[in-house]
């Protein structure tokens, strides 16, 4: 498949847009003036952010994961079988909420996206270990994993968007390694809590903690900046000032 798709995909001319797309002054105020290099990237304040932003994200959705089947039997009551179905189930919320959250982002810009997302979460995982119903509590675990699915589709245009497209795959790529470091410590630290404490209460409200701390994340984010833009910036001013 990889070798057919090399075929007949190629990369589009450097500043190629859809023809008759003309982006809105809100759009073009969240994106950068050029295409940043892999280097250059890794000394912005903002990569860093968005890597953070993925890595937290990440730990929620791959800790529930991770317990699913055995949270099912014991806050819903479930049967091993019925547990192992729910698994499944939610495989469908990570495909699903690729492609509805990066949707929802075209239309409400990445911040305020990254914002809902991340405060849904923190009212599911919070409530979570009260839900009863075994219907409630599939339908707070599948929102929670379209959620984790939301990263995978919103940080690739986010990166873009901020970093240029010509380099995103490496620079995205990159951020593959903070994502790796949070879905090999959360699960880890979650069943480590469950351990200690007996049930997931505690595990699940530490994470909804987490997650309501997170939404002050996108707020402060604005796109990189370059020394020629800020020299731009500087002339103007100097010129409005005579």
């Amino acid at each position: 498949m990889i070798f057919l798709a090399g075929m007949f995909l190629r990369n589009p001319p450097i500043g190629w847009s859809p023809e008759g797309w003309t982006p809105t002054a809100s759009q073009i105020s969240q994106r950068a003036a050029k295409d940043y290099s892999l280097r250059e990237t890794v000394k912005t304040w903002q990569f860093w952010i968005l890597c953070l932003l993925f890595c937290l994200n990440s730990i929620a959705g791959v800790s529930l994961i991770s317990q699913a089947a055995p949270i099912f039997e014991e806050i819903g009551g479930m049967s091993a079988v019925a547990a192992g179905s729910m698994v499944g189930f939610l495989s469908i919320a990570n495909g699903g909420g690729r492609l509805f959250w990066g949707w929802i982002s075209d239309l409400a810009t990445r911040k305020i996206t990254l914002f809902v997302m991340f405060l849904v979460q923190a009212i599911l995982f919070w409530i979570f270990p009260s839900l009863a119903s075994t219907t409630l509590l599939g339908t707070a675990a599948f929102v929670i994993v379209l959620c984790y699915g939301g990263g995978f589709g919103i940080m690739p245009a986010f990166t873009a968007d901020y970093f240029g497209s010509h380099n995103v795959g490496s620079i995205y790529g990159l951020m593959f390694i903070p994502w790796s470091v949070a879905a090999a410590f959360g699960p880890l630290a979650f069943a480590y809590l469950r351990q200690v404490t007996g049930d997931y209460g505690r595990a699940l409200h530490i994470i909804a903690t987490v997650m309501a701390a997170s939404t002050l994340l996108p707020s402060i984010l604005s796109p990189p900046r370059s020394n020629s833009q800020f020299e731009v910036f500087q002339e103007g001013v100097v010129r409005g000032s005579k």
